[in-house]
């Protein structure tokens, strides 16, 4: 999986978008920050001179599930928008499962539509459920997915190896027959004519709805209408089901995974261990053969009630990745190809009935070419994200791959929402001061020219309906607890989508962290300063340093508590968003290309700098980080001696043990780059500061055997080190009890190896 999407599912709820009330918290305006000129321990620690004396808060307060709102996950307009459906918790309990939610926009309430527990007494899921849900960066167990029918009156749902539809007239929800049993139906589609497909085992499943018959699609060998283990960890596709627009034809992926060598893994959990064998294409190695195939489907007075054509294969042409396929407005098969190394993405349209295959656009780079969502297929042409010098931008293709426009100059795209083919407009985020912040921009592309939607400062999420007319605003600041806004087109404000729990009220006592900039060779990086509660010069830097990095923006966000509790206990705490981030421009964004286990490096130099300009040492810093963080911490402690300890969570540490398409990306094929950027013995032996270790042993994604490659060079050294293990518990180390004795375990290294006062 994408290392960098595990760090934003962990530590970043506000993309979850938890609903929540303003807490009343103060702007922060006006506040002081820490200057080049600091001298003693009071001005560095304490930029304004003052003690920090916000609300100390307890472990138990900063790991809660619901102190910052309850997490909101998947928001989906339905097709007429009147009704916005997402997942939530049933209720404020840890433990309670996803149920399926409406915020009805004319009525302006929310209500939940189905809880898993009315429906099944337990929940039950296949391992490859669980590893799904949990590349979904999903914690909970329960609803995880849903679909809205094409004529919106009813809703589509997998829930413990079985479908359901909910019917929204009735109120209903009833089991699609035939689909309990003990190999789970997933990533169900209907169609607009009525029609549902859903991957069945190795197979695929199509049936007229309310059938009790189906018929049943297999190719030997193979595995039908699934995305292959890279689709869902690197590049966010989870599916490899798609109709047509017209609903009577079938584009589905076939998957060939029987040249990825198999990885066999040991999974330590409470009750012992047990050997999983798992197809991991690692590095150098055979990724699975993807291709697309489509058919048409029909309606027939047998009892199965459909009937299906032979499936034709689509010509693709050369590729290694089926990154993005689906149907264009005039009925042909469209598809993103990648090549191995991600330096070409080729889109090509492709005849349904024939298979033929034709190019339509070719992206190319020196570096990768980045992968996205942010494209749009209209009658004359389509809208697609591309890389510019300056940043991520905008431009209008006509289907011969011509470039009709340009999107003007403006601050990097950060996605694109909607795009109204009409009226020529096309709807985007667009990042704002350097990155902490975003804004609502709307490119009329038959003009070329560009509006902002007036919008309060800060950081905005919006989903737009799609009548374009209504939008829902997810919106944030460091002061501001998130709150849901339904706006009208022009950013004026409708109404509040009502907190499914309000936030804890002491989150307005807390004191804001302070936007800080960290000078480097080239520019400066966003950072994150949290005061200590008592005059002090320790000062933990929490770092992620990878490819997509983006940790520092204006909004208040759970993971914030994480720091907060540790300011509360007598550290300062720096957050810092180091290069890579896809918020500035081409060269902040590739800078991670062929210099793992150095960019990251300079730039943790660039950290200490700016701590040692404010009057804090090395004796009085720490460093951690999580996933690619972890391994920015053990690249820096092995390369430099700028903090006296660090803790690496998870930490990659030979990146020929990771997967084909996040490495390879970056990294290419060179062998003398793998071993130039591995934690070897050799770095290993010159690392200084103390260390903790820390791993999931369940965790598939970073395996294991990462930190126990450290651990076993560290023995051999010898240099000591801290350790800590969590039987049963992969990558994400979710469980609030788990994070509980996270952040003790790392409060307590910190305490014994921050001698400073």
């Amino acid at each position: 999986m994408n290392i960098r999407l595990r760090y934003t599912a962990l530590l970043a709820p506000v993309v979850l978008m938890p609903l929540m009330l303003s807490c009343g918290s103060s702007s922060g305006k006006g506040q002081t920050l820490p200057s080049a000129g600091a001298r003693g321990v009071a001005s560095s620690a304490r930029p304004d001179g003052k003690e920090n004396r916000g609300r100390v808060i307890s472990l138990e307060d900063a790991t809660s599930a619901r102190a910052t709102g309850v997490p909101v996950r998947s928001m989906k307009w339905s097709p007429d928008g009147t009704l916005l459906g997402f997942l939530a918790p049933e209720s404020s309990s840890p433990s309670s499962p996803m149920a399926l939610w409406v915020y009805d926009v004319g009525e302006r309430q929310r209500r939940i539509l189905v809880k898993a527990s009315e429906l099944v007494g337990s929940i039950k899921e296949s391992d490859a459920e669980k590893a799904r849900r949990e590349r979904m960066r999903m914690s909970r167990s329960g609803i995880v997915e849903y679909v809205w029918a094409p004529d919106g009156r009813s809703i589509l749902f997998p829930l413990s190896g079985a479908l359901y539809i909910y019917d929204l007239a009735s109120k209903k929800a009833r089991m699609v027959p035939g689909t309990s049993d003990t190999a789970p139906e997933i990533t169900p589609t209907l169609s607009g004519k009525g029609f549902l497909a859903y991957c069945h085992g190795d197979d695929i499943v199509v049936r007229r709805v309310g059938s009790g018959q189906s018929i049943t699609i297999g190719m030997k060998g193979l595995r039908l209408g699934v995305a292959e283990f890279v689709a869902q960890e690197e590049m966010g596709r989870y599916r490899g089901l798609w109709w047509s627009r017209d609903g009577g034809r079938l584009l589905f992926t076939s998957v060939d995974e029987s040249k990825v060598p198999v990885r066999e893994r040991l999974e330590y959990g409470p009750s012992g261990a047990r050997v999983v064998r798992q197809r991991y294409p690692s590095v150098g190695k055979p990724n699975a053969i993807v291709k697309l195939h489509a058919m048409t489907v029909t309606e027939t007075s047998r009892p199965e009630g459909v009937t299906i054509s032979k499936p034709i294969e689509m010509q693709l042409g050369r590729y290694e990745y089926v990154a993005r396929a689906g149907w264009l407005p005039d009925g042909r098969v469209w598809a993103a190809l990648q090549d191995r190394l991600q330096k070409e993405l080729r889109l090509v349209a492709c005849d349904a009935c024939t298979g033929k295959c034709n190019e339509i656009m070719r992206l190319s780079s020196q570096t990768w070419v980045e992968l996205h969502d942010d494209w749009s297929f209209g009658p004359d042409g389509f809208i697609w994200a591309v890389e510019t010098r300056a940043g991520r931008s905008l431009q209008f293709f006509d289907y011969s791959g011509h470039i009709r426009a340009a999107m003007p100059a403006s601050s990097p795209v950060a996605s694109l929402l909607h795009v109204d083919w009409k009226k020529g407009e096309a709807w985007m985020e667009t990042y704002a001061d350097g990155g902490v912040r975003t804004a609502l921009t709307v490119w009329d592309f038959r003009r070329n020219v560009l509006r902002q939607v007036k919008l309060p400062s800060g950081w905005h999420s919006i989903s737009i309906a799609p009548s374009g007319r209504m939008m829902v605003d997810a919106y944030t600041t460091l002061s501001r607890p998130l709150r849901m806004i339904v706006r009208k087109d022009d950013g004026s404000e409708v109404s509040e989508i009502p907190p499914l729990v309000a936030p804890a009220p002491w989150l307005s006592r807390l004191r804001p962290p302070q936007l800080v900039q960290i000078p480097y060779d080239g520019g400066t990086l966003n950072g994150l300063w949290f005061n200590a509660h008592v005059d002090t010069r320790r000062t933990i830097v929490f770092v992620y340093g990878g490819p997509h990095g983006h940790m520092v923006r204006d909004a208040m966000r759970g993971s914030m508590l994480w720091h907060h509790w540790f300011a509360s206990r007598g550290f300062n705490v720096l957050v810092v968003d180091g290069r890579g981030g896809l918020y500035r421009d081409e060269a902040f964004a590739k800078a991670p290309y062929h210099a793992f286990g150095r960019y990251e490096v300079e730039d943790s130099k660039a950290i200490a700098d700016y701590l040692q300009s404010r009057g804090i040492p090395r004796r009085c810093r720490a460093i951690w980080g999580w996933s690619y963080g972890g391994y920015t911490v053990l690249a820096t402690m092995t390369d430099s001696d700028l903090f006296v300890s660090g803790a690496a969570v998870a930490p990659p540490t030979d990146w020929r043990l990771y997967d084909t398409h996040y490495t390879e990306r970056y990294m290419g094929l060179d062998e003398k780059l793998y071993e130039s950027s591995s934690i070897t013995r050799s770095r290993l032996a010159r690392m200084k500061g103390a260390l903790l270790l820390v791993h999931g042993m369940s965790d598939d994604n970073v395996l294991l055997v990462n930190t126990l490659r450290v651990m076993y060079e560290l023995q051999s050294i010898p240099h000591r080190f801290r350790l800590m293990l969590y039987p049963g518990k992969a990558h994400s180390l979710w469980g609030n009890a788990t994070r509980r004795h996270l952040l003790g375990t790392l409060m307590n290294f910190f305490m014994d190896t921050v001698k400073c006062r």
